[in-house]
């Protein structure tokens, strides 16, 4: 086990560095001054370590934290409030018309995209509860409502990152990794739209945090509640799938006995058949709240090829790729047509343009944004334009030099610090609580290379970018430290 592991190790260390160099030239090329900043607060950083002081936490310290950044969060999420656009607005107006009686107007965009049916199914739900204590409530009650439920799912994660970081390491580093997640800056713009993305990167930190405890006691109670996240995961955001095999992995490859075999075959069985029943049951009531007929989605569901095609464009969405996958009939027709496309794509690339298109373009599509496309979508149709926050935090904004110097350099010491991570595992020989965060990111960078990319599907697994961020900051902060007294 430990040469699969070292090799595991060696091929996370291998694409986190091509993805590293990658990304922060993305991020420096669009802010030269981040780039200065970033590396100059780490040199000052290192000569601090000559004589370093931990972070003390006080009692309530990390409440009163939490408690203003939940403000500031509610700020951001109504002053930067959208209007209805993209996939979000639809959900929240699908959502609206269900809990008002109403029939469902575009009833062929969720045969298209049945992986939105089950998140309708719960916006449909918390509407109807709207609805009992309101009478007739409005699409705008709704929507602010819907902000609420939004911000608390973020304010979750972050409460839940910090508890996992707890468990992993003690106080004091623990409240650094929540003070870092505190003012990671796409929690914010991302935290008005209750759509996949908040809900999955909670569901995200739930299972990696039942999953440092199992860890620690192998119970098949821990190995069942991560099979219902899992059920629950697949069906807010298909992507979230990757963190289980990821566990799955990093599960297989600390067993060295066989008793430990025998007892994670169990566990793994209790995980099965948990997701196995939880996924029963949210499908029932998904086809119950959004029934979707085979006739309905032979006619419109597009298939897994369309957005492997419409990754080997210029990577990321096209909506003339849609337009040309919706042309065809069948389902048949639409996957035939779209391999043909993948064929045509991939010929026209070349061996070189391919790997060069994989390994650069998407990667840098991906892991460039230093704001994960938050500035993008708060940018869109605004309901309250015109405001500081909108020149600052927006796409375009006139002041969003200021946003994009806190980002990029945020994003840079985040990059680096998940290389450190990378490369101190390598040599490591002490227990490794996050290689399944790390086989997880290394799962979902492949992932975006062979699927459209865009860097807001890298959201929800923010909590464990964030955890292995400062795990690599960590070990090269003790690793500084020795260098220095021994020197001393």
């Amino acid at each position: 086990m430990n040469c699969l592991r070292r090799i595991l190790n060696l091929l996370i260390l291998i694409l986190f560095y091509i993805v590293s160099v990658v990304g922060i030239t993305t991020v420096v090329k669009d802010s030269f001054f981040a780039g200065i900043l970033a590396f100059s607060l780490i040199l000052l950083a290192v000569c601090l370590l000559r004589n370093p002081k931990p972070l003390t936490p006080r009692k309530y310290l990390w409440p009163i934290l939490q408690l203003i950044s939940t403000g500031v969060m509610l700020c951001f999420a109504f002053v930067l409030s959208v209007r209805y656009s993209w996939d979000w607005g639809q959900l929240i107006s699908t959502a609206y018309e269900i809990a008002m009686g109403d029939d469902i107007s575009l009833l062929e965009y969720y045969a298209r995209y049945p992986n939105n049916r089950f998140w309708l199914t719960v916006l449909t739900g918390l509407f109807r509860c709207v609805g009992f204590f309101v009478k007739n409530p409005s699409t705008t009650v709704c929507k602010g409502v819907s902000v609420v439920v939004s911000v608390a799912f973020v304010q979750l994660t972050i409460f839940v990152i910090y508890k996992t970081a707890q468990k992993i390491w003690n106080p004091e580093k623990a409240l650094f990794v929540g003070i870092a997640a505190l003012l990671f800056l796409p929690f914010y713009l991302y935290s008005q739209f209750c759509y996949t993305d908040t809900p999955g990167m909670l569901l995200i930190v739930c299972t990696a945090y039942l999953y440092v405890q199992y860890r620690q006691s192998k119970s098949w109670a821990l190995a069942a509640g991560i099979g219902a996240l899992a059920a629950l995961l697949f069906q807010v955001k298909v992507m979230g799938l990757i963190l289980i095999v990821a566990i799955v992995i990093d599960s297989f490859l600390s067993t060295d006995s066989l008793e430990k075999a025998k007892r994670g075959l169990i566990n793994l069985t209790a995980l099965a058949l948990a997701f196995a029943c939880c996924l029963g049951i949210t499908n029932a009531v998904t086809d119950r709240t959004v029934p979707i007929s085979e006739e309905l989605s032979e006619k419109y569901e597009f298939p897994f090829t369309h957005w492997v095609m419409m990754g080997l464009g210029y990577g990321g969405y096209s909506h003339a790729d849609v337009d040309f996958t919706i042309s065809f009939g069948s389902y048949d027709e639409k996957f035939d047509a779209n391999m043909a496309q993948i064929e045509k794509r991939l010929s026209e690339k070349g061996v070189q343009g391919t790997i060069q298109h994989l390994l650069v373009t998407k990667v840098a599509r991906t892991w460039g944004n230093d704001h994960f496309a938050g500035a993008d979508y708060v940018h869109r149709d605004p309901v309250y334009p015109g405001t500081w926050m909108h020149d600052v935090f927006t796409q375009d904004g006139e002041k969003g030099y200021i946003r994009d110097v806190y980002t990029g350099t945020y994003h840079i010491a985040m990059l680096l610090g998940i290389l450190l991570a990378c490369l101190f595992a390598r040599k490591s020989k002490e227990s490794d609580p996050l290689l399944f965060a790390r086989t997880a990111l290394f799962g979902m960078t492949i992932f975006m290379m062979i699927w459209e990319c865009n860097s807001r599907y890298l959201i929800i697994y923010a909590p464990l970018l964030l955890l292995c961020a400062c795990d690599g900051w960590f070990k090269a902060r003790r690793h500084f430290i020795l260098i220095f007294n021994k020197k001393g």
